[in-house]
């Protein structure tokens, strides 16, 4: 308040002088007039002291979607001077890339806590596989674009692929078509090092999330690889980790781990304060085998619209959702290899109708069900042909729809 009293004060002896000045002769206008800018630049060097300003982007740190429904209500968010992005860039050898980052959040009023993609205008909707010629790219070695056990893939909402080059130690960055841009990361424990990366997500700022699996920690990054926030270490207790497999974001940009060996998953808010749990925190041996039962090893972790947390039970066989407040749970499927059937499920995510796709990797295929569990449709099988798979794992959308699966198994990922 004090700064912005000072600031006003200035506003005001610039007008006076100024006011005066046009009664003078000129050569006294001018000597006026180099105070003025003097005193305007110091105004303006308040202005950037005062955050947040409005061409920053907008974060709510509580969930509040009457609030949310009350703006979207009103329209877009923009800003008087048509700010949108700011833009980071890098040389490559044979040309300039332009990285999109810090977008406004847009409140869409349809989906207000998680969306497949986030800083894309228009609905995200699953298409159905076989409208695309599908397209691969990939394949085993350490070279740039080339892959080592990969399991993590995600969007940004100019459709660069990225993914977790898992036993390569680090994530790699391709455009829509597969062809490689950049890459960042190395084995090792300090910021933007990786030792194993598993899950990887886009949150609502435009920065990566990525589970450091064998770190037994959460990375926050840059949309070039800088590092902003790590946190968890290996462990049982509250904001620990045993081997987090995969990560996801609501709008709020809170963060939800499948803290697998621990047996649960973990909510942790955007700067990685813990929140809340579901799930087992025992031993899960005998006598705590019963607890252990509500999650086994979970994989895939998505929101859905409605800000619901979806689980890939993977020695369960089943998809587990989860209310927001973390304390019910409702379950889908059973071990098999019919409809509604899984073995060994991972990848998972929603569409923005609330439409679920599942990667049903033992079963070679995935599977896709409306927002109320109902069956629609699935596609793939065992094999090395274009819609084919060997362990199919992490998996996303495009912002058109497309689906993106990392093909374990032949060191590729398919896009149909």
């Amino acid at each position: 308040m004090e700064r912005l009293q000072i600031a006003y004060a200035r506003i005001v002896r610039t007008s006076d002088m100024l006011k005066k000045a046009n009664a003078q002769v000129d050569s006294e206008f001018i000597v006026v007039n180099e105070k003025a800018e003097s005193e305007l630049k110091a105004i303006r060097m308040t202005r950037l002291e005062l955050l947040p300003c409005e061409d920053d982007f907008l974060h709510f740190s509580v969930a509040d979607n009457g609030l949310f429904n009350a703006i979207s209500s009103l329209g877009d968010i923009t800003s008087r001077i048509n700010f949108q992005y700011t833009t980071e860039t890098f040389n490559r050898s044979d040309e300039q890339l332009s990285i999109l980052s810090a977008p406004l959040l847009r409140m869409d009023g349809t989906n207000l806590n998680c969306r497949p993609v986030y800083g894309v205008d228009l609905r995200i909707i699953v298409k159905y596989p076989y409208d695309n010629v599908p397209q691969s790219f990939g394949r085993d070695g350490t070279d740039d674009g080339l892959l080592n056990r990969p399991w993590g893939v995600c969007c940004n909402s100019s459709g660069h692929i990225i993914v977790s080059d898992r036993s390569n130690n680090r994530i790699q960055v391709f455009d829509s078509n597969g062809r490689f841009l950049y890459k960042f990361g190395k084995c090792g424990s300090g910021p933007a090092q990786f030792k194993t990366p598993a899950g990887i997500t886009v949150n609502p700022f435009n920065q990566i999330v990525v589970a450091d699996k064998d770190n037994h920690r959460i990375q926050i990054l840059s949309m070039l690889g800088d590092p902003i926030l790590l946190f968890g270490t290996e462990g049982h207790a509250n904001g620990q980790f045993h081997y987090p497999w995969d990560v996801a974001c609501n709008a709020q940009g809170d963060i939800v781990v499948s803290d697998t060996r621990n047996h649960r998953i973990q909510l942790f808010n955007c700067e990685g304060a813990f929140i809340g749990k579901f799930g087992c925190d025992n031993d899960w041996r005998p006598p705590y085998a019963k607890a252990h039962k509500l999650l086994d090893s979970p994989r895939g972790v998505c929101f859905t619209p409605q800000g619901n947390v979806l689980v890939t039970d993977f020695n369960n066989h089943r998809i587990v959702t989860i209310d927001k407040t973390l304390s019910h749970a409702q379950f889908l499927g059973e071990e098999g290899t019919g409809p509604k059937q899984f073995c060994r499920p991972q990848g998972i995510i929603c569409d923005d109708h609330g439409n679920i796709i599942v990667v049903d990797t033992k079963n070679y295929r995935l599977q896709i069900f409306d927002k109320h569990g109902n069956f629609l449709f699935e596609f793939g099988k065992r094999g090395r042909n274009a819609d084919q798979f060997e362990s199919p794992c992490g998996m996303c959308l495009t912002p058109e729809g497309r689906i993106i699966v990392v093909d374990y198994g032949h060191t590729r990922v398919q896009i149909f």
